[in-house]
């Protein structure tokens, strides 16, 4: 109610959009914790990987600190796929965490997403 009887041109502006996005993003992760206990229902849907990660990396900048460069090379002609929002995001927060430990001294966690196809010789190669 706040930022839409703000003006854009206040300086409050700013601030209040970002505690709303964090509530947002406080509800997202109470979602994904509750899907890791179990005690949430999977829901899949289909979504664009790029606009998933453009929201994790709004979190992950807190989360692998300052020692850690994050770069992404996002396909502009991506594909979706069927999936649940909130694993998405829980397991891209999982793989920076892992990634960030495995840096101690700093350096650059790189996200790209491409579309590949996967073939029948590919599945016969790869175990389950």
């Amino acid at each position: 109610m706040i930022v839409r009887q703000l003006a854009q041109s206040d300086p409050l502006h700013e601030f209040v959009s970002e505690i709303r996005t964090a509530g947002e993003r406080a509800a997202a992760l109470s979602g994904q914790l509750l899907v890791l206990s179990r005690k949430q229902v999977i829901q899949p849907k289909e979504v664009n990987l790029n606009d998933i990660i453009i929201e994790v990396k709004k979190m992950l900048g807190r989360v692998i600190g300052e020692d850690v460069k994050l770069d992404s090379v996002l396909s502009a002609s991506l594909g979706s796929v069927l999936a649940d929002p909130g694993q998405l995001h829980q397991i891209l927060m999982n793989l920076a965490v892992n990634a960030r430990d495995a840096m101690p001294s700093g350096g650059t966690l790189s996200i790209e997403t491409a579309n590949v196809d996967l073939d029948a010789g590919f599945a016969e190669r790869t175990p389950t």
